[in-house]
């Protein structure tokens, strides 16, 4: 769950070890699916529910606009995970971004209901996740964004090895605060 008693201030992680990251299973019950009709009201609610935005309209918005602007990528790069009742429980994406100037792969919109939070569902997202970025034979740098309101994300994808990077606007302030919310949660 986000924090937004933080400010927010928005934050960029990179990794260039590719093929070096933990592995998690999900739990029993869930499943993978890639992305079918329909999905895209699930997605919208799920963000909308996880305060990552402020309507669920806007919710649909994003969605329309960041990922149905490329079709030929959803069956293969825009992942679910579903409860035993197949209903979307998590979602998480490798989809095309140009933070560095340049067309680079990045781990993105990743969210989980909040009642299913908790349960090692994220983890066994991003090992999906990673394993898809290693199948497409992807060697340049991987990246992520995020903010300061998702610290307890933030912690996770160090787990996998992403590493904050510096040279944004207010990075060191960001990542001062990141870091000390992360050790007072883990403490």
């Amino acid at each position: 769950m986000i924090d937004k008693s933080l400010p927010y201030i928005g934050v960029l992680m990179t990794k260039s070890d590719i093929g070096t990251y933990p592995h998690f299973d999900l739990p029993k019950g869930f499943s993978f699916s890639f992305y079918q009709a329909g999905y895209e009201d699930a997605w919208a609610e799920l963000m909308f529910g996880v305060d990552q935005t402020d309507t669920l309209q806007e919710a649909k918005d994003i969605f329309r606009s960041e990922f149905l602007s490329r079709p030929e990528l959803l069956q293969t790069h825009c992942l679910f995970v579903l409860d035993q009742h197949n209903r979307v429980a998590a979602t998480g994406s490798i989809w095309p971004g140009d933070h560095f100037g340049r067309e680079l792969l990045r781990i993105h919109w990743v969210a989980c209901a909040p009642e299913h939070q908790g349960k090692g569902i994220v983890k066994a997202l991003m090992t999906k996740l990673m394993g898809i970025v290693n199948a497409l034979k992807y060697q340049d740098l991987l990246y992520l964004t995020s903010q300061t309101w998702s610290y307890k994300a933030l912690g996770l994808y160090a787990r996998f090895g992403f590493l904050p990077y510096m040279d944004e606007n207010q990075a060191e302030a960001a990542w001062a605060l990141i870091d000390k919310k992360l050790s007072e949660y883990t403490s």
